[in-house]
């Protein structure tokens, strides 16, 4: 019943009706704004829609357990958080199942992640590096795409309000989430983590 009760929770949260929880809100200014020299800026697109549409993917940062949600991305959207320079952990859900994905970053830099949809399984977070040998990767003749034809979104009070009241069972999905990611062989993983050098160029 409680997963019932959160799919509909979202989906009815992203397609605009009324429900407890507001996820996230039209940002103040639909642009990519300049880098702050002493973080570094991480842009996250979803530019797909289709059948997973209905859903968000709500992203925390769970670096030494911070537990904070730093966006949340509905379809065709994007959104922009500044991290302090070094490692984090990322985790991205849509209340019922979750994908981590590691990074490590520099100061004055920005950097692209890819929140993807995969279907019956929530959404996976993809670095976007420089290798054009990669399906995605910012050398894809998508990326531009990706960047123009979604549309700025940011936080809104309702995804810290909804993350209190079903923390106990985010907290299982992402547990299991951690599970599969330490299971992963290094090349998986590797692939799954944004390093210094996929900054853009």
């Amino acid at each position: 019943m409680l997963r019932i009760m959160m799919m509909l929770v979202l989906s009815l949260t992203v397609v605009g009706c009324a429900t407890p929880f507001v996820f996230n809100q039209p940002a103040a200014v639909n642009t990519i704004q300049g880098i702050d020299k002493d973080s570094a800026q991480v842009v996250f697109l979803r530019p797909s829609k289709g059948v997973m549409g209905a859903f968000a993917a709500i992203v925390f940062d769970i670096t030494k357990e911070n537990n904070e949600i730093i966006g949340v991305a509905p379809a065709e959207s994007k959104f922009v958080i500044n991290l302090t320079p070094g490692e984090h952990r990322l985790f991205a859900t849509n209340g019922l199942q979750g994908h981590i994905m590691d990074m490590k970053v520099e100061a004055g830099k920005r950097y692209y992640v890819l929140v993807r949809p995969i279907y019956g399984n929530a959404f996976q977070l993809t670095p976007l590096k420089h290798n054009a040998a990669l399906d995605l990767s910012q050398k894809s003749a998508e990326f531009p795409v990706w960047k123009s034809q979604t549309a700025m979104v940011e936080k809104a009070a309702g995804a810290d309000q909804w993350y209190a009241k079903f923390k106990d069972n985010i907290e299982k999905v992402k547990a299991s989430a951690i599970k599969v990611w330490d299971e992963k062989s290094a090349e998986q993983r590797a692939q799954l983590t944004l390093l210094p050098e996929d900054a853009e160029q």
